[in-house]
């Protein structure tokens, strides 16, 4: 009898011991936070987490005419750029579709994640179809620490548009990253867009990469965010295939492709440099003897790069493929007798797919490009 009471009180001081023990467990593990906020600090749990842009606006920077809507992050132009920064463990995954589509079925959208700046190591991601297309995509797989992820467009904007709906990680968001040394807007035609800098396999519409593109290359080399509008095809007064299609009408609009009413906040861009490359597409007017209209039109829109951006360095390069405009438009650009505008006339290079300039024209643009922004901004 008096071992069963000894054990009876064995068991009674043991009992509530453990059961406290069970609701002290269950106490800790119901008071771990969401990480959902955005945060400076390292969280003391990775969990779970899925985020909308559209609700954490802050936490992304857009470099491009790119933006957020309730649809995702929209990268449509060619190096459209969106990063964030935050605490990661493993899987960064995020479901990406095309906004619209290059003749209903035919698009392609590249996107290129860079993580911590290591070029060398971009992952590529393809799309291509419709606009019906949406694919759960793995954008990196990192260790557990604080890293920046960048996401880059490198397909043009007439191909397809991108949206990037939703982002999947373990682990918090941190501050929206920082700007770059400098800040360059390219504008122009399939040369600026990558068309046949490297064989894609892919009909000329949709065979530009970017990732190639003399824009894309010199912001690598001088550490800078690169913004490119330029459209295959389109001209200054007239475009190649079709005379309609003209860089000036579109060049207040954010997407043209996407939504044609759209106006362009142009707050939102700032260059340092802005890099005209434009004249190709206007081939037919110098045999119909309308250079005239051309330097007209070609004056006309230099005016407004200059209204719109009054503290930039203005450099228009032309002679890639084409040089017939070459004095012309030199002409034009000394007419302005602006100190900080310039005009150079670069190597014609057609090694490329569909007579375009390829890898090692555009680097050799870029070099070029970078040895006379450092002439003139230092």
């Amino acid at each position: 009898m008096k071992r069963v009471l000894t054990l009876f009180l064995i068991l009674t001081l043991l009992l509530p011991a453990a059961a406290c023990g069970k609701k002290e467990n269950d106490t800790k593990e119901s008071e771990i936070p969401q990480m959902t906020d955005i945060t400076e600090t390292e969280p003391d749990y990775y969990i779970p987490t899925t985020v909308t842009p559209a609700g954490k606006k802050d936490a992304f920077r857009l470099v491009g005419r790119a933006g957020i809507g309730n649809d995702g992050i929209h990268l449509d132009w060619t190096w459209a750029e969106a990063a964030f920064c935050g605490w990661f463990d493993g899987e960064i995954r995020a479901d990406l579709d095309l906004a619209y589509s290059y003749q209903g079925d035919k698009g392609v959208g590249l996107l290129r994640v860079v993580v911590d700046g290591k070029w060398e190591e971009a992952k590529l991601i393809t799309l291509e179809g419709d606009d019906t297309v949406l694919i759960d995509e793995v954008l990196a797989d990192v260790e557990k620490g604080y890293h920046t992820v960048s996401l880059f467009k490198c397909s043009q904007a007439m191909s397809a548009g991108i949206n990037v709906s939703q982002i999947r990680f373990t682990g918090t968001l941190g501050e929206a990253p920082g700007a770059r040394e400098k800040s360059i807007l390219v504008i122009g035609d399939s040369i600026s867009c990558g068309a046949g800098a490297v064989d894609t396999g892919r009909a000329e519409a949709v065979s530009d990469d970017g990732w190639y593109s003399f824009g894309a290359v010199l912001g690598r080399e001088l550490n800078a965010d690169v913004s490119v509008f330029a459209v295959s095809g389109w001209g200054i007064a007239c475009g190649g295939n079709d005379p309609k299609a003209l860089i000036p009408d579109i060049f207040g609009k954010t997407n043209h492709f996407r939504d044609e009413n759209e106006e362009w906040d142009f707050s939102a861009d700032e260059p340092d440099v802005v890099i005209v490359s434009l004249g190709a597409n206007d081939y037919r007017f110098a045999g119909e003897g309308r250079t005239k209209v051309l330097i007209s039109a070609a004056t006309e829109f230099l005016s407004t790069v200059r209204d719109t951006y009054p503290d930039a360095e203005i450099i228009w390069i032309y002679g890639q493929m084409l040089n017939q405009y070459d004095k012309e438009l030199e002409a034009m650009v000394d007419s302005f007798d602006d100190p900080n505008m310039s005009y150079y006339t670069v190597p014609r290079c057609v090694s490329g797919g569909f007579g375009h300039p390829d890898a090692a024209g555009h680097e050799e643009y870029a070099a070029f490009l970078a040895e006379k922004i450092g002439e003139k901004c230092g």
